[in-house]
């Protein structure tokens, strides 16, 4: 009989965990540069326009519209990765795209690769 009651009152601990932990939507916040895409990644998921404006800083909020948000989710698989880039503006305007990955032996990053960002591309990467 102990042994019933020890199950129920555990159960309901664990019943009452899960519903506090499925009712916080946010559980995961916006704090590292992967949270922030995997929560964008997830609004495009869920259909959630109003969520996935959040995400971005107040000059670039609203300049993707409802209709561009749909095409983006179409795009969205399931599966998915994410890559580490970091741009490097001299100030003779020149722009080199670095591409970062983990060690996973050591646990530091390192450059996997460079790319020169070329003339045209250079407005996509105003500070």
């Amino acid at each position: 009989m102990k042994v019933s009651k020890a199950l129920t009152a555990a159960l309901a601990i664990f019943s009452l965990s899960v519903i506090v932990a499925c009712s916080n939507t946010r559980m995961v916040s916006p704090n590292t540069a992967y949270n922030a895409v995997m929560l964008l990644k997830h609004s495009f998921d869920q259909g959630d326009y109003e969520r996935f404006q959040t995400y971005f800083t107040d000059a670039q909020r609203n300049k993707i519209s409802k209709e561009q948000f749909r095409e983006l989710s179409e795009l969205a698989t399931a599966g998915w990765g994410h890559d580490t880039y970091s741009v490097i503006t001299f100030e003779n305007g020149e722009k080199l795209l670095i591409n970062t990955v983990k060690d996973l032996e050591d646990g530091y990053y390192k450059i996997q690769d460079i790319k020169r960002v070329p003339e045209e591309w250079k407005e996509l990467f105003i500070r």
